[in-house]
């Protein structure tokens, strides 16, 4: 059923009734660069073996893969690193307009799973998403004031989104309150997003109020959305955006396995031995 299905979304969409089918299994490139692979019910993306291979998908357009992943069977996309930061967050910018979870490729960590299913670490989860909530309740005041500072200091949208790696490679939207100005590129907004500094302006284009904001950590707020989602924890390891997570050796990128915290443990544990 689910190959049926495939290889009528392939038809349909591009008129190419002469193909062969596409069976189970089989790998078809969707552009000269990578190739998917339908298999147990996932669809994983990797770099083509060749730069030969015949496509149906060959240098279609946004639009198109959209109507395609609409068809498609997999409800879960592993995506291979090596593709790049912007043909993986076309993807993912994609499957999160169709629905479909999204993982990064990585090495599993060892101990880990056994870890996450400790009856403490579910009450941990819970305890994170309770707090969670009623920070956000309590501090909805705090919210609304910055949103209306954000909004006429430089009208437009009040947060920002950046694709980061969180449990297992799972690909979520980070939300922070937008300390840019509002008439930049999102590309740009992602990348100054890689390179602020908490305590200091490092970028031409963040704001005034953008940088008050950023010097005291107000920015992180909206963050507590993501606990709630379930995508961070309150403390954590280091929550890497996708442009920094791709860049790390296949080694680094186990720890990519654990579940990012809006503090990273890391920052906490020099901290904490910077004051003795």
């Amino acid at each position: 059923m689910q190959n049926s299905e495939l290889n009528l979304a392939l038809r349909v969409l591009d008129g190419y009734s002469s193909a062969s089918p596409l069976k189970y299994g089989q790998i078809e490139s969707i552009s000269p660069n990578y190739e998917v692979k339908l298999r147990q019910g996932q669809l994983l993306v990797k770099l083509a073996s060749s730069q030969d291979r015949s496509s149906l998908l060959s240098s279609r357009d946004r639009q198109f893969l959209t109507e395609w992943l609409q068809y498609c069977p997999a409800r879960l996309v592993r995506i291979d690193p090596a593709l790049g930061a912007i043909a993986i967050q076309l993807w993912a910018d994609v499957c999160k307009q169709t629905e479909k979870v999204t993982f990064l490729r990585i090495p599993p960590a060892q101990g880990l799973r056994k870890h996450q299913h400790r009856f403490s670490w579910w009450v941990k989860r819970i305890v994170d998403r309770v707090i969670a909530i009623v920070l956000l309740l309590t501090l909805s005041p705090v919210f609304l004031g910055l949103s209306l500072l954000i909004y006429f200091d430089s009208p437009g949208r009040i947060f920002s989104y950046q694709w980061c790696v969180g449990e297992r490679g799972k690909l979520f939207q980070r939300i922070e309150f937008r300390t840019t100005a509002s008439n930049l590129t999102t590309q740009h907004h992602q990348t100054t997003n890689d390179r602020q500094d908490p305590d200091k302006c490092n970028d031409l284009h963040v704001t005034r109020l953008g940088c008050w904001i950023r010097k005291y950590s107000l920015n992180k707020l909206p963050q507590l959305l993501n606990v709630v989602r379930g995508d961070m924890s309150f403390v954590g390891s280091s929550a890497y955006s996708l442009k920094d997570a791709i860049r790390l050796a296949p080694d680094s990128q186990r720890q990519l396995n654990a579940l990012p915290g809006i503090i990273a443990l890391s920052h906490l544990n020099f901290n904490l031995w910077a004051k003795k």
